[in-house]
């Protein structure tokens, strides 16, 4: 056999081999949803309705059994149940099984679907119970309180149609054996702004003690937790803890520290099971479809930057997704949004100009990008935030206000334009009409074109379905502003205020009324 035959022989052996290996099936990725939440997920459908119709129930019970609230709030909630590989990209920390995330325009909940990630649940209950309190309570929150409350929530389940509730977290079992309480005066008296509260850098009893003394106030002494409300008013009026603790329980602190010491040391401390009045979700009401593999690649993507996850690792699924859909706008948007984070301006417009047809995800994704683009072109250059910023002092930069912002040039405001009249149809969307009103809302400020009625025209449905969103209320107030409004702008900033999602951002918005009420009299 001449080296050419024999080359061909080897070529075609090697061909049958190939050929003989299956072909990686690609990921089947299914989409199901009820009520608010929307879980994405490659998972089995039984896995995903089950998983769906836990969440129903809890956000349910809450609405049923929360304390000191309005009901839970409205807010369209993302879900990923991910394996291992594409947890490992979420994950914030080595023993992070699971986390819920609060953004501006959707809630994010993450975690590991094999069975190490079932043990997230109670994590996630405990953040999301977190944002029902903090957004349903007419009082600000003191942290033992919310902490407190969290844990107490964040164990409940569901058995033969009835909710188990008060049962002690898998985390809490076994800490008092290692911790003894601290003072509960000393406990009461950490606030919010407390330097280690911020910091999350509490005495390792912080956080069990608020749960025991929650478990008290809630389960095992009821009547004592009818009082907690009267307690959270006089702390809210300036109130010493003391002085607090004997107008609302008409007992010294002293007193209610040993009643909970002895609460502890009796040992009983349970939960019990109920029946609530309506129907409890049936899994058969999780509405599941399939999901092509570059639309939930796409959605991993933009979810992973919302997040503050590796660009890179955004990048590769959004990047694989065209691979698969060289077509798909969603995928162009996900790689627009890659591109703005990597400060490739130019590249992040012209993809998301070529995403924004068609699908309302793509056309909302691309619309925030060409915004946020602009955005940052009228913006002076400012430092990066401290890496050991907290969560609150990154929400007061991004919202405190920006006085030397240039005006755009005409390329610009053309871009702003075209972007908000492909969002303007779908500012209404269920999924994604929060962003694009919020987005809508940015741009109207950037260009000041608008007359406010139009602009109230966008705001209005969105803070009517969303109450308890601060920046569509401040959005509102200041369009009443304009109009002359002053008593409906102070009505809109006092929304604003009581759900400030930061304690320098509420004490900005309250000195805002005041400034607002003073106005108000002079002009009398």
């Amino acid at each position: 056999m001449t080296r050419r035959k024999r080359g061909a022989a080897a070529w075609l052996a090697a061909a049958i081999c190939v050929a003989a290996v299956p072909r990686a099936q690609a990921a089947q990725w299914l989409e199901a949803r009820i009520d608010d939440f929307v879980l994405v997920t490659d998972a089995k459908e039984v896995y995903a309705r089950n998983t769906l119709r836990d969440f129903a129930v809890f956000k349910q019970a809450l609405g049923v059994l929360a304390p000191l609230t309005r009901g839970v709030p409205r807010m369209p909630t993302q879900m990923f149940a991910l394996d291992a590989g594409n947890w490992r990209s979420f994950t914030p920390g080595p023993r992070t099984a699971g986390f819920f995330s609060p953004q501006a325009y959707v809630n994010y909940i993450v975690f590991d679907r094999t069975p190490t990630g079932m043990l997230s649940r109670e994590v996630v209950y405990h953040e999301y119970m977190h944002y029902v309190l903090y957004n349903g309570s007419d009082l600000p929150l003191p942290p033992w309180w919310a902490e407190g409350v969290a844990e107490v929530f964040s164990s409940i389940s569901e058995h033969d149609g009835k909710i188990d509730f008060g049962m002690t977290p898998r985390a809490r079992k076994s800490e008092f054996a290692y911790f003894d309480l601290m003072p509960t005066s000393m406990l009461l008296s950490v606030d919010r702004d407390s330097p280690e509260y911020r910091k999350h850098s509490m005495a390792p009893m912080f956080y069990p003690q608020s749960w025991l003394t929650a478990h008290y106030l809630l389960v095992g002494r009821p009547e004592r937790g009818r009082q907690v409300q009267r307690y959270l008013r006089e702390i809210a009026a300036g109130k010493l803890v003391a002085d607090a603790v004997q107008a609302a329980f008409g007992i010294s602190v002293s007193e209610l520290d040993e009643e909970i010491r002895a609460y502890r040391r009796e040992g009983k401390i349970r939960g019990y099971r109920l029946t609530l009045s309506a129907p409890l979700p049936d899994a058969k009401e999780v509405v599941i479809r399939p999901l092509p593999e570059p639309v939930a690649l796409s959605r991993l993507a933009l979810a992973g930057l919302d997040l503050g996850n590796a660009v890179g690792e955004a990048e590769k699924r959004a990047q694989r997704a065209l691979q698969l859909d060289p077509s798909l706008p969603l995928a162009s948007a996900a790689l627009a949004d890659v591109r703005f984070r990597q400060e490739r301006d130019a590249e992040a417009l012209e993809l998301s100009r070529k995403a924004a047809t068609g699908d309302p995800e793509a056309v909302v994704a691309s619309g925030r990008v060409q915004w946020q683009v602009v955005d940052r072109a009228l913006r002076p250059k400012e430092s990066l935030p401290d890496g050991e910023a907290t969560v609150e002092e990154l929400i007061d930069e991004a919202v405190s206000p920006d006085e030397d912002r240039r005006e755009p040039v005409a390329s610009e405001v053309a871009t702003l334009r075209a972007a908000r009249t492909q969002l303007l149809p779908f500012a209404g969307h269920q999924d994604l009409g929060l962003e694009a009103t919020l987005v809508i809302m940015g741009i109207d400020e950037l260009l000041r074109d608008r007359k406010p009625e139009e602009q109230l025209a966008v705001i209005q449905p969105a803070a009517s379905r969303y109450p308890t969103h601060p920046d569509l209320a401040v959005g509102e107030a200041r369009v009443h502003l304009e109009m002359g409004r002053i008593r409906a702008a102070i009505a809109s900033v006092n929304r604003a205020a009581r759900y400030a999602r930061s304690p320098a951002w509420r004490r900005s918005l309250e000195s805002w009324v005041a400034e607002l009420e003073a106005a108000a009299d002079a002009s009398r």
